[in-house]
């Protein structure tokens, strides 16, 4: 069942691909570190998500497995604002 694996890691490469570029490019910016809070949620998001994908699939990910970490991190970056937003509300912090 190495053909899992392969997948896997073909995979991987794309998002890492993608995720390395974008993470330098929002560390430096200079808004005080919302941006990059709102990257690290979707990181954090993502990586939990793969985390459970290759737990409960570790030899046979589905299409949507794949799909998921090949491309996951550009939708969760479009909700990661509102659930950053959220926390900062229930900690009592202003977002602005």
């Amino acid at each position: 069942m190495n053909g899992g694996k392969q997948e896997y890691r073909k995979a991987i490469v794309v998002a890492t691909a993608l995720q390395i570029p974008l993470t330098l490019m929002f560390a430096p910016m200079t808004d005080g570190g919302q941006l990059f809070q709102f990257w690290l949620v979707a990181l954090a998001a993502f990586w939990t998500g793969y985390v459970l994908i290759k737990w409960k699939r570790p030899e046979n990910p589905t299409k949507l497995d794949l799909i998921y970490i090949r491309w996951g991190i550009i939708p969760l970056m479009i909700v990661a604002p509102a659930i950053t937003i959220g926390i900062w509300k229930l900690k009592g912090l202003n977002w602005e």
